[in-house]
């Protein structure tokens, strides 16, 4: 007797992690084409990390080396519930801050997981037995 191993399959982003991958584009276009969007889209991806609960994954991407430098945390949190660390990035180190969340999240999303499990004696759904 044996077992049939689980097909793997992509997590794919949902729920908060695909809005936010969508509001990091934002952030890309608006760069480009209205700058003006800027400081708003700073604040939501900001409260979109907070309600995915990645902050601690944040830290420790910023915490990490790249390369030829390093980030520091500052953890202490601004009146409007930001960490200071953030607070303090210019255009271009909030562009690098996203770069990194940006990977990030598309390693969550190609991150391969079991895609099912299978009844004993049985083909998976839509599969069809050559016999």
């Amino acid at each position: 007797m044996d077992h049939l191993v689980p097909p793997l399959t992509h997590a794919d982003s949902y729920g908060p992690l695909a809005t936010l991958a969508r509001l990091v584009e934002e952030y890309y276009r608006a760069e480009v084409l209205d700058t003006n969007k800027l400081p708003v889209l700073r604040r939501q991806v900001w409260d979109l990390v907070r309600t995915a609960r990645l902050e601690d994954d944040l830290k420790q991407i910023r915490l990490q080396r790249h390369g030829d430098h390093e980030h520091p945390w500052d953890e202490r949190i601004n009146e409007q519930g930001i960490p200071r660390a953030l607070e303090r990035l210019s255009g271009r180190g909030f562009a690098h801050l996203l770069e990194d969340l940006d990977a990030y999240l598309c390693d969550l999303g190609r991150a391969q997981i079991r895609g099912g499990l299978h009844v004993f004696g049985a083909p998976r759904p839509g599969r069809h037995s050559s016999t």
